[in-house]
C-alpha cells in the first residue's frame, strides 16, 4: 500500500455501506445479494485495518464506521432474512472494536464514537 488513502472517499464508501445492504438484500434475494455486501464491508473493514497498523486510520473514518455499523445492525433486526448480515456486522465490530481505546472503548485516539451519548 503505498501513498496515502484518500480517507474522504473512504467515509464516503462506509456510510453508503447501509444502502448498499438495503439494496443488495432486496434487488438480489437470494445469498448473493448479501454475500457481494459482505465482501464490500469485509474489504472496508480490512483496509481501515491497515491504516491503523500504520498509524494512518483517522478518527473521522473510525467514527464512520461506527456509525454505518450501527445502522447496518438496525437494517438488520428490522429486515427478515439478515443473519447473514448480522453476522457480517458482528464481525466487522470486532474487528474494529480490537483497536480502540484499551483504557475507554468506546473511544477511537482519546475521541468518542458514535453514539455520542449525552
Amino acid at each position: 500500500m503505498e501513498g496515502r488513502v484518500d480517507q474522504t472517499l473512504l467515509r464516503r464508501w462506509l456510510t453508503l455501506t447501509p444502502t448498499f445492504l438495503l439494496l443488495d438484500s432486496s434487488s438480489h434475494p437470494s445469498p448473493s445479494g448479501l454475500l457481494s455486501w459482505q465482501l464490500g464491508l469485509q474489504a472496508l473493514i480490512n483496509l481501515m485495518l491497515a491504516l491503523h497498523t500504520r498509524n494512518q486510520l483517522e478518527w473521522e473514518t473510525m467514527n464512520a464506521a461506527s456509525r454505518a455499523l450501527a445502522e447496518c445492525w438496525s437494517i438488520c433486526l428490522c429486515w427478515t432474512g439478515m443473519e447473514l448480515a448480522k453476522g457480517a456486522v458482528q464481525g466487522a465490530g470486532g474487528k474494529l472494536k480490537a483497536v480502540l481505546d484499551r483504557d475507554d472503548p468506546t473511544r477511537y485516539k482519546g475521541r468518542p464514537l458514535y453514539p455520542v451519548e449525552g
